[in-house]
């Protein structure tokens, strides 16, 4: 997975499952991580298909069973990412919900940001930009990343970046000065042009810049000058793994 060989990842997460035997005498515990790999891989292969919402269905369930936080955050966060990228806002917004009230339980509160910016991006498509910029700006003025536990591996992305990308778009819908998005995004692309890239390899790119409102949703291009050398990217404010 770390290697970004995912349909690899997926073939040997599949073979392994069905080769755990009966159900007495598994180990939970090793099931579980399974399924979270075998989640966490799908979205990037299959995409939103009734096999990655069961496969984190099922990482939820066992470490409820077995009362593991932290598989719960992490499946929480695969179960809403699905979701969203399914169009399920409502759904979306309900488990960023549940995923802040687990991350309460202990010392929580970098990932309790993260949860304020999960709620942030549901509300966002849902078309609240008012309660969904509170929710995000307040996620960006406390959080902090775990240096000896980083988010990008436990929840895939930079929680900083991801957050600052839909900030912009949240700015642009409420009729702020494009200079005021474009320093939000800035921040963004100094941090990762990489990231913003690879959001365009899927989302599309344009040689000129577009402008679409659909159901609270936009869609904004701007220039990203980076390692990679300068690029027109085209942002599509649609639901995508990259979350």
């Amino acid at each position: 997975m770390h290697l970004s060989l995912l349909n690899e990842c997926r073939g040997r997460v599949e073979q392994a499952l069905s080769s755990l035997g009966p159900i007495s005498t598994r180990d939970t515990r090793h099931e579980m991580r399974l399924h979270t790999a075998l989640g966490a891989s799908l979205i990037y292969t299959k995409g939103p298909t009734p096999g990655t919402g069961a496969a984190w269905t099922s990482a939820l369930e066992i470490a409820e069973k077995l009362d593991d936080t932290e598989c719960q955050l992490q499946a929480l966060r695969g179960l809403w990412a699905y979701h969203l990228n399914s169009a399920e806002y409502p759904a979306s917004l309900t488990l960023a919900k549940r995923f802040c009230s687990v991350a309460t339980v202990g010392d929580g509160s970098a990932e309790q940001l993260i949860g304020n910016r999960m709620v942030g991006t549901s509300l966002h498509y849902l078309g609240d930009q008012t309660n969904a910029r509170h929710h995000i700006e307040r996620m960006l003025a406390g959080y902090v990343a775990h240096a000896d536990r980083p988010h990008a591996i436990r929840f895939q992305f930079d929680q900083r970046v991801t957050a600052h990308a839909t900030l912009s778009r949240i700015l642009w819908l409420q009729g702020f000065r494009i200079r005021r998005a474009e320093q939000c995004r800035g921040r963004s692309i100094n941090r990762s042009c990489a990231f913003i890239v690879q959001c365009a390899g899927r989302r599309g790119v344009s040689n000129r810049p577009l402008h679409r409102r659909s159901g609270g949703c936009g869609t904004l291009c701007y220039d990203a000058v980076g390692s990679l050398g300068k690029a027109r990217v085209c942002l599509l404010a649609c639901p995508s793994p990259y979350l």
